[in-house]
């Protein structure tokens, strides 16, 4: 497709041009549609300041408020909310249908859980792989850093679908806080009673192996080291790579690990850490009750800090939580006469945002800022989600409702068990719900609904509709508008992701857009359907009210391959030849009436009558049996049995391990294990650990 509009705008001679103005090529609308669908499917789109993904359909179809799970169940089946078949157009119309987004865009915040994974078998991403999470932030574009303070260990999260988590270090001991910024990860490793780093970007660190001679010679002369004027590039790689070793040689620097981060003066129990800066830390200390600031200096070998005492804090405090906007640091202190305090670090004033132990605030733990300059932050002692406005000092409730359980779904009705750890990312928040060992995203739903009216819009300019749904039939002009929007909003989509990325690579379903050859597919399409209605005017101007749209489609091929699959949503090539023919059979039965001659062998078939030939429309056809009345509370007992147990799966398929809904040979339920009973961290001070597990608070 790429090929052939690259070849209609070559310059060529008069005749090959003439010829060649009418080889214009028109990507599929319907496959368009199912492509961006499968990016919707598999990656956690990043739009606007919010993620949205196919799951956060299914999260509202389970529902903890009866009103939204039944108005969604009443619209979608589980089947549409489901990726387990990514070819399939009805499920791509039912999501985007105005009814559905009617009822998402009832839904202010929408609250899922990320990790462990609850829709899908996904070993990555098992219940236990978090036991409790203390600490969270946003790392490189679409990822996610956890520490665990029962398990010791930092992890990684990527934010495909399903979540894949992966361990970064074990070599820890209780740690809480984590920060990122320039490529390095920082964690309050709070057993150790020291903050260590890893470098994650593969240019925090000089390397000589990938620099250039200009390079190497230029930093071989900043630190004064010696080398012969007519050095090739191996001397000067090992001359320059012998200084870094002997730089970390004293500090048994490792390059897989964690390391600790030198500083001029102690931190003994480090709790919560921000990054102010892309050099600069803010660190508070449980043990001299203290907030310090850590000036980050590299030499390209390893990093050193600088430490300066910013706020001495009560004796009491418990800071658990710190946040920076710019010019002051916002402190969460847990502790019963505590609260989130604001100190401004040009005048050293303070003043008291938040108090614990009010109507509005049980027990602050976690706290960060938004993008318009509202305190977010984590009410342990409600199990809530709150926000401050600057303005009007006004509190609210973002998510949460406050029961002592961990669910998903619309804010106000989701729930959390012990909220702690919290980090901003646009317009959305990733909680900490430690007690349970999971990570939640809470997100607004703006985003989604925009993504599925536009992939309505594309379905319906080209006339693709649910059956027993009146097919639209719209001008070229119409299409080629809704196409500029789409196109209009993509271009805008990219350029808000390149420039958090800061590099204008193209972008793809890890960089949380669309794929580039979707995006190009929307261009292409766009353009020839200009030099097509261009061309129509030209030639004939009346000719625009008998063109219809949907002649751009192949929607035999569509029809071939969705009865194709009605048996096994990934056939083999042996099943796609065997169920070749019966197939064509069957498509010819709906367009025709002829009658039909069965044949398996010269020796076995039917022999044609001589003088009696039926039509197709003429052969009999059994009775329907009378219906039975069911009364409307049986149906949705019935139904909702069905959707929770009933439904039956497939074999395991390739796609099933990749892309699609991860399941067993078996419906998923059986797969399902019990939850573990949530196992609270006290985080109190004590002569101990900040941070230690209490003893089966919640088991019998």
């Amino acid at each position: 497709m790429e090929q052939i509009a690259k070849l209609s705008k070559e310059e060529t001679d008069d005749q090959m041009k003439e010829q060649m103005k009418f080889l214009k090529p028109i990507p599929e609308a319907v496959h368009l549609g199912k492509c961006l669908k499968s990016s919707f499917a598999n990656w956690f789109l990043f739009l606007n300041g919010e993620r949205f993904n196919l799951s956060n359909l299914r999260v509202l179809y389970n529902d903890e408020d009866d009103d939204i799970r039944r108005r969604m169940r009443k619209e979608v089946t589980l089947s549409d909310v489901r990726n387990r078949d990514r070819m399939s157009v009805e499920s791509m119309l039912t999501i985007a249908k105005p009814s559905v987004r009617d009822v998402i865009c009832k839904v202010p915040f929408l609250v899922q859980t990320i990790i462990p994974e609850t829709f899908c078998l996904y070993k990555g991403n098992a219940k236990g792989v978090i036991d409790n999470p203390t600490g969270i932030c946003v790392g490189e574009h679409g990822s996610l850093f956890v520490t665990d303070n029962k398990k010791s260990r930092l992890f990684l999260a990527r934010l495909h679908y399903p979540v894949d988590v992966t361990e970064v270090s074990k070599s820890l001991k209780n740690p809480n806080g984590v920060a990122y910024t320039s490529g390095i990860v920082f964690v309050a490793d709070t057993g150790n009673g020291r903050v260590v780093y890893k470098a994650i970007g593969s240019s925090v660190f000089i390397n000589p192996n990938k620099m250039k001679v200009v390079d190497l010679r230029a930093q071989l002369d900043a630190r004064h080291i010696q080398v012969q004027a007519a050095a090739k590039k191996n001397d000067l790689v090992k001359a320059m790579t012998k200084w870094v070793q002997e730089q970390r040689r004293g500090i048994n620097y490792s390059v897989s690990d964690l390391n600790k981060l030198p500083l001029n003066k102690e931190i003994m129990k480090p709790l919560a850490i921000v990054a102010a800066a892309t050099d600069l830390l803010m660190v508070s200390d449980s043990h001299f009750h203290s907030v310090y600031q850590v000036s980050i200096s590299n030499n390209g070998a390893l990093l050193q800090g600088t430490v300066s005492l910013v706020i001495n804090l009560p004796e009491t405090a418990n800071p658990l939580g710190l946040a920076f906007d710019g010019s002051s640091v916002n402190v969460a202190n847990s502790s019963s006469d505590g609260g989130i305090t604001k100190f401004n670090l040009a005048t050293s004033a303070s003043s008291i945002l938040v108090k614990n132990g009010t109507p509005n605030c049980h027990m602050v733990h976690g706290v960060d800022v938004s993008t318009d300059g509202s305190i977010v932050f984590t009410d342990r002692g409600s199990r809530l989600v709150r926000t401050l406005s600057p303005r009007t000092s006004e509190i609210q409730v973002v998510a949460g409702s406050g029961a002592n359980s961990s669910r998903g779904g619309s804010s106000l009705a989701a729930s959390f068990c012990q909220p702690t750890a919290i980090c901003i990312e646009g317009k959305m928040m990733f909680v900490a719900d430690t007690a349970v060992g999971a990570i939640k995203v809470v997100t607004p739903t703006n985003s989604l609904c925009k993504f599925l009216k536009l992939l309505d819009s594309l379905s319906r300019m080209f006339g693709v509709h649910l059956r027993g749904v009146q097919a639209e039939s719209h001008t070229i002009e119409d299409a080629i508008s809704s196409l500029s929007e789409l196109s209009s909003v993509v271009d805008l989509w990219v350029d808000e992701v390149q420039e958090k990325m800061g590099r204008k690579a193209a972008t793809q379903g890890p960089q949380e857009t669309i794929s580039s050859k979707s995006k190009r597919s929307v261009e292409i399409l766009r353009e020839s359907l200009c030099s097509l209605r261009d061309f129509l005017k030209d030639v004939n101007p009346g000719f625009h009210s008998f063109f219809k749209l949907v002649a751009t489609l192949t929607l035999v091929v569509e029809n071939f391959f969705s009865q194709m699959r009605s048996r096994n949503d990934m056939p083999t090539a042996l099943e796609f030849a065997y169920l070749f023919a019966p197939t064509i059979r069957e498509s010819l039965k709906q367009l025709t009436d002829t009658g039909f001659v069965y044949y398996t062998s010269p020796h076995s078939y039917y022999e044609v009558p001589d003088e009696i030939k039926l039509l197709f429309r003429e052969l009999p056809s059994l009775s329907v049996p009378s219906s039975e009345e069911m009364a409307k509370e049986d149906q949705k007992l019935m139904r909702d049995w069905r959707d929770s147990f009933g439904k039956p799966v497939r074999q395991l398929t390739v796609r099933n391990q990749s892309t699609k809904d991860n399941v067993g040979t078996l419906p998923l339920f059986a797969y399902s294990t019990p939850d573990p009973p949530p196992r609270p961290l006290d985080f109190s001070i004590t002569d101990d650990l900040a941070s230690v597990a209490s003893r089966n608070r919640h088991t019998p």
